[in-house]
């Protein structure tokens, strides 16, 4: 039970954290990018979890391999995987 305090506490500590230098976000985005790939464009932004990962994917395709590939909790961040089907504008 220890270890799983001990663990939940770990994954909290950025969640606890308002902000981020850009410079960290940036390490982060990279991390994400080399771990993941770029099959999304990936953004940090402070959520109801605190500190939280957006992985916009580009097709329903990428957002399911996504979502297999990316924890819930990555490096201590909440993880989403979001995609909007929007549909094609007629010209």
């Amino acid at each position: 039970m220890r270890n799983f305090i001990k663990k939940l506490e770990e994954k909290r500590t950025l969640t606890k954290i308002k902000k981020l230098s850009d410079k960290q976000k940036d390490l982060i985005l990279i991390k994400a990018i080399t771990e993941f790939g770029d099959l999304a464009i990936y953004k940090v932004v402070n959520g109801s979890h605190g500190l939280t990962l957006h992985a916009y994917a580009d097709s329903p395709k990428d957002a399911t391999l996504l979502r297999r590939m990316i924890p819930l909790w990555w490096n201590g961040l909440f993880t989403m995987v979001i995609y909007i089907n929007t549909p094609d504008e007629e010209e």
